[in-house]
């Protein structure tokens, strides 16, 4: 009855034009469709009315990747509520991201899933304008779920409500120095593998970097990327220091599950968090050897599979093709 209770008064905030808190409104037009399949706790595969198949990723939340702490759990939740089922959805201002997924607000049988999975723990508040007409919603069942520790926030998987958007206070260089990538690499909210990925440099695509956190390049579009993995055209040890985003107080670094607790697994090992500059500069990097028939279970450590997609092109290590090899051995796909 709660959930059903929600459901409609949700259907006239957007039918009626809501407004979110960036003032944006939003005329609601839902789309029927059939849940063929379910990715993960966040993703579906749904067949619309017109036969055609698309994927839709659910709009302002993130749950952990299937080979995550907590992943498989989340997806099975998502599975429970949408698997088989026709839902209704409605988009906020962006129709698809850049895969191709549509965007959307998804409801079931007077559910509005992307709000449970928030409200259970099973996914966290993620901000990702300018669709964000329910963020404030979403970033306080966030808090409150955490509070609880309740689905998968026991696992420190997440890190803090809204946090993937980011929101660094930006200090201006009067001069940056040129990144260029050699092969596609993540773009971090923060400068650690501990943030969350937010977007992608392209191959051979370059940008601006205006201040640094150690070996970590803040970019002029407010996004990180590690120096060490891509090409820098200057001296960006010259370049300001900048703090870093708040990072979130109950997760300082990936935590491992608790004994009581044991069907979750341990995260998997993150490459060594480069030294900040008080620190002396890292040892020379290993000498891997290029080698694009190993597979990952083969590798020595994930900077040996980050040197192998990098330096070596073996584009075989990045399935899924978001710049992070290896999955199982690094973390942040």
């Amino acid at each position: 009855m709660k959930n059903l209770i929600v459901f409609i008064l949700l259907v006239s905030f957007v039918t009626i034009g809501g407004h979110g808190a960036s003032g944006q409104s939003s005329t609601a037009a839902f789309e029927l469709a059939s849940v063929v399949d379910v990715i993960d706790g966040d993703t579906i595969e749904v067949s619309m009315e017109d036969g055609t198949i698309h994927r839709v990723r659910y709009i302002g939340i993130n749950t952990p990747e299937r080979d995550q702490p907590c992943g498989d759990d989340a997806t099975y939740m998502n599975t429970l509520m949408v698997d088989g089922q026709t839902v209704a959805m409605f988009k906020d201002v962006s129709e698809t991201d850049r895969y191709g997924r549509l965007l959307r607000y998804v409801f079931v049988n007077g559910t509005f899933v992307n709000a449970a999975l928030v409200a259970d723990g099973w996914a966290e508040s993620a901000r990702y304008p300018p669709d964000t007409i329910f963020a404030e919603w979403f970033d306080y069942l966030h808090e409150q779920a955490r509070a609880a520790d309740l689905g998968c926030h026991p696992f420190g998987v997440f890190e803090g409500a809204g946090a993937v958007s980011p929101t660094a206070t930006i200090v201006p260089a009067a001069t940056g120095v040129t990144v260029t990538a050699a092969s596609d690499v993540n773009l971090r909210g923060g400068p650690g593998t501990n943030y969350s990925t937010i977007g992608t440099l392209r191959t051979n695509q370059t940008a601006t970097a205006i201040a640094r956190n150690g070996d970590w390049l803040l970019l002029d579009n407010g996004a990180w990327v590690a120096s060490w993995i891509v090409s820098v055209d200057g001296d960006y040890l010259s370049l300001p220091t900048q703090g870093a985003p708040a990072a979130p107080a109950q997760q300082p670094a990936v935590q491992q599950p608790q004994q009581s607790q044991p069907q979750a697994t341990a995260p998997p090992q993150a490459p060594s968090v480069p030294p900040t500059a008080t620190q002396p500069p890292p040892p020379a990097a290993p000498a891997f050897t290029c080698d694009c028939s190993k597979v990952c279970s083969a590798m020595a450590s994930c900077d040996e599979a980050y040197f192998q997609l990098n330096q070596c092109g073996c584009g075989a290590r990045d399935g899924d093709n978001d710049g992070v090899p290896c999955e199982s051995i690094c973390p942040g796909g």
